[in-house]
C-alpha cells in the first residue's frame, strides 16, 4: 500500500473495505505501506504524513480480519523512493520522523480490550 500526504481525508473507505471483506471471510495485511511527500519536508507535510500513518495503523487495530501492518523498509535511506519523496516513519539518518511518534503512542494507547482484538484472539485461538 503505497500513499502520499493527501490521503488521510479518505482513510475510512479503507474501514469500509475492510468490513466488507470481513463479511466475505478474508483477512487483510498491509504490507509495503509508506507515504510519501509532496514539495518539500515542511512540518506541515511531516504532520500529514504522520496523520496517514496513524489513520491507516488505527483502521487496522479496529479491525479484526486486519492481521498485518508492515511499512516497506526501515527508514529513508534504504527506501525505493529517493528523496525528496522520503515515505517511512525515520529519516535517512534513522532518526524518528513524527509519523513514528504517531504510529508509537497509537500502539502503546491502543485498548487491549477493543472488541477487534477479542475477536482476533478468539479466532486465533480456533485456529490452534
Amino acid at each position: 500500500m503505497h500513499e502520499d500526504i493527501d490521503f488521510g481525508s479518505k482513510t475510512y473507505h479503507i474501514g469500509e473495505n475492510f468490513d466488507r471483506y470481513e463479511a466475505l471471510g478474508i483477512k487483510v495485511h498491509i504490507t509495503e505501506f509508506d507515504v510519501k511527500g509532496k514539495g518539500g519536508w515542511s512540518q506541515a507535510n511531516l504532520a500529514k504524513q504522520a496523520d496517514v500513518y496513524y489513520k491507516v495503523l488505527d483502521v487496522c487495530l479496529h479491525h479484526a480480519n486486519c492481521e498485518s501492518f508492515e511499512t516497506w523498509g526501515i527508514n529513508d535511506k534504504y527506501t525505493w523512493l529517493k528523496a525528496p519523496a522520503n515515505p517511512l516513519p525515520r529519516d535517512k539518518n534513522n532518526k524518528e520522523k513524527a509519523a513514528y511518534w504517531a504510529m508509537r503512542d497509537l500502539l502503546k494507547n491502543f485498548d487491549r480490550n477493543d472488541p477487534a482484538v477479542k475477536k482476533r484472539n478468539q479466532r486465533k485461538a480456533a485456529d490452534a
